[in-house]
């Protein structure tokens, strides 16, 4: 019964959330509401921050409704893609990470190519968890923030998101401006076609 409590206040939380394609501060690549975030100019994803405390399998089920997923990491400058969450992620957030027949595998079922694992972590034998999460502001020293934890599946964490960016169908090619850098500590200027870019990313 509180399970399905749990699930119907999630999805009427964010139901009003599949939002249509629009003109926002990332262009059209990104849904309303989410931020287009990239390491360089070849690796670009959509990243939507809910702070909403979920377990693990409530959090991936809401990523689905929004058209995304929890997110999965190859590489440590994707890995770097959040630190423009930095001011959101106290308590860090879930992560598409789960061990399955003791073996870490991500939801998506991509390739486990790439970890950051926080000190200590992930466990094992009797104190093993299954599910991961970045470390938070709240959980360790902001030094380690962003490395991984496992957790049980059950604690409630904020939720991350993540989504292909959208390829327009009628703009024209451009130069896109990134906002911020992924340390947020100035602003990166592309002067590349990103049209050319993300069509490669379909």
């Amino acid at each position: 019964m509180i399970s399905m409590f749990i699930y119907l206040f999630a999805f009427l939380t964010f139901a009003w959330a599949e939002s249509k394609i629009g003109v926002s501060q990332n262009g059209d690549y990104c849904l309303d509401e989410w931020s287009l975030v990239c390491s360089n100019e070849n690796d670009c994803s959509c990243f939507r921050y809910l702070e909403s405390f979920s377990r693990f399998d409530v959090a991936a089920d809401i990523c689905e409704a929004l058209k995304g997923s929890l997110p999965s990491f190859h590489s440590e400058d994707k890995n770097k893609f959040i630190y423009v969450f930095q001011d959101d992620l106290r308590r860090g957030a879930w992560i598409g990470l789960r061990r399955k027949n003791s073996t870490f595998e991500w939801v998506d079922g991509s390739e486990l190519d790439f970890t950051s694992w926080n000190d200590g972590s992930p466990s094992y034998g009797v104190n093993a968890s299954d599910c991961v999460h970045f470390v938070g502001h709240e959980d360790e020293w902001f030094t380690v923030q962003f490395k991984w934890r496992d957790s049980p599946c059950s604690e409630l964490r904020p939720i991350l998101c993540e989504m292909p960016v959208l390829i327009p169908t009628t703009q024209q090619p451009s130069t896109i401006t990134q906002t911020e850098s992924i340390t947020g500590e100035g602003t990166a200027e592309w002067t590349t076609s990103m049209w050319t870019t993300l069509s490669g990313l379909q």
